[in-house]
């Protein structure tokens, strides 16, 4: 999915598999 995304949020993979990411 969007890791680059993730990074830039500085969030764990686990947290967006979870929780919808933040865009």
């Amino acid at each position: 999915m969007e890791t680059d995304n993730v990074n830039a949020f500085s969030v764990p993979s686990g947290f967006t598999n979870s929780a919808p990411h933040p865009l």
